[in-house]
């Protein structure tokens, strides 16, 4: 069993990888933000994690602590020109990976093939520094409070989050480059960019790029050196993609205020509404359900001491076999869809308009009545979803939480395999139960804006 135990010092070094990219993380959104005016995601990856910077200070760390027999002097500037040292290979391996400058020092004072200049190279200096004689201290002795099962439990929950997010923002970048090549091969051929599917508007009247567009917005939001050499392309692009890209990378937020200040004064807003309620118009299609029952009874729900009854009747209830009936035949019709429910029944094969009325009011009572108590049922799936984490939590922290507890009892597998269950559980209630209802609540709300005609 403990042949497969993995080392304890290498789990604090992941651990403080792992809490140093994050860092690293903070203080790369903070700067980057504040230089452009905008709220950026900065790094590589989708979540707050800088890897770089978690290597770094690993790389430090560790130099620091096997080069205590050199002299003072030289154990310093090896450490202090490290962190250079790792930003022109990262650069490099950047480039030979993924074909691609995340970041370029060009137009800096001093630079190396614009991977590394001298502003920076001090920046990293002086960070070096502070961690290593301000945070690696502090850090380093607290990594291993809650224990090896708590340790062994962050370590292998960062590990599978890091995986997984590496994963997708490798594949935004191969993206990118695939995208950036073939464009590049239209503007040698001296033709343009066409996307596609339409450009449109969302709800709050901006511009919702094409979703081959959209696809590469995470690189040039990131990445300042790919926006650098991304923006002579944009002559290739149709003139509303061009001016989006535009208004959201390249222009400071001086500029975007006048130009919609600019918006306001002018006719150019009555233009733009009108032609987001065209496309509005042009995009909603309607989908035609055909409802045919033998006699007006069956549409209501069976009462046995009350025969007989009308659909106009005040005491009526719809029949629930006719509204899963319906949400089976809109399964697979889109949400944005407009439904159209053609009703035939008895020998006549047609409803009055009173009819249909009284109808369409116990379908949307009905309707209604479900999609809240779906609403219900999933504020308790959350609440229930969050207790499972909790108590999973704290089955398999325990051991670290209440050591005196812990010591009158010895089966740590059966506690651990019991917090998993409990974990796994609040998964199973958000991830699945919860999806669930929430696509039976949007059908129903489809239905609840169907439009019912006889037929």
């Amino acid at each position: 069993m403990n042949m497969w135990k993995l080392p304890e010092k290498l789990l604090y070094y992941f651990l403080y990888f792992c809490l140093m990219s994050f860092l690293g993380w903070i203080i790369e959104t903070i700067y980057r933000s504040s230089k452009e005016k905008r709220l950026v995601n900065a790094g590589f990856l989708y979540g707050p994690f800088l890897p770089i910077y978690g290597f770094g200070a690993v790389v430090i760390t560790f130099i620091n602590a096997e080069l205590q027999t050199l002299p003072p002097a030289a154990a310093w500037t090896i450490t202090l020109l490290s962190p250079t040292v790792i930003e022109y290979v990262g650069a490099c391996i950047m480039e030979k990976i993924f074909g691609l400058k995340l970041w370029n020092y060009d137009n800096r004072f001093l630079n190396l093939q614009g991977r590394i200049c001298l502003k920076f190279s001090l920046c990293w200096a002086f960070c070096a520094a502070l961690l290593v004689l301000v945070i690696q201290p502090r850090v380093w002795t607290r990594i291993d409070i809650g224990g090896p099962y708590l340790s062994y439990f962050w370590a292998g929950a960062f590990f599978a989050y890091l995986v997984i997010d590496i994963f997708h923002s490798a594949r935004s970048l191969f993206n990118f480059r695939a995208f950036r090549n073939d464009l590049a091969a239209l503007i040698e051929k001296g033709r343009a960019y066409q996307p596609v599917f339409e450009t449109l508007f969302d709800k709050r009247m901006k511009i919702k790029l094409p979703p081959d567009i959209r696809r590469i917005m995470r690189p040039l939001s990131a990445f300042s050196g790919i926006r650098a050499g991304f923006k002579d392309s944009l002559p290739a692009f149709p003139e509303k993609i061009k001016q989006e890209l535009e208004n959201r990378f390249w222009k400071i937020p001086r500029e975007r205020r006048q130009n919609l200040w600019n918006i306001f004064k002018s006719d150019h807003l009555i233009k733009i509404l009108a032609e987001h309620q065209r496309v509005r118009q042009e995009s909603v299609t309607t989908h035609t359900v055909r409802l045919c029952v033998k006699t007006e009874e069956a549409l209501l729900a069976p009462y046995a001491s009350t025969p007989g009854i009308a659909l106009t009747d005040v005491s009526a209830r719809i029949n629930p076999a006719i509204v899963e009936y319906l949400l089976a035949e809109i399964a697979d019709v889109p949400v944005h869809n407009k439904i159209i429910v053609e009703v035939s029944a008895g020998d006549t094969g047609t409803l009055g308009d009173e009819k249909l009325a009284a109808l369409r009011g116990l379908l949307c009572a009905e309707t209604g009545k479900q999609a809240a108590r779906i609403m219900r049922e999933n504020r308790r799936l959350r609440l229930s979803a969050a207790v499972m984490f909790a108590a999973g939590l704290l089955f398999i922290s325990a051991k670290a939480l209440f050591p005196s507890l812990s010591a009158k009892f010895s089966l740590d597998e059966l506690r651990i395999i019991a917090g998993w269950v409990f974990v796994w559980r609040g998964v199973e209630n958000l991830s699945f139960t919860l999806v669930s209802n929430n696509r039976r609540k949007m059908k129903l709300l489809q239905l609840f804006q169907a439009e019912y005609r006889a037929g």
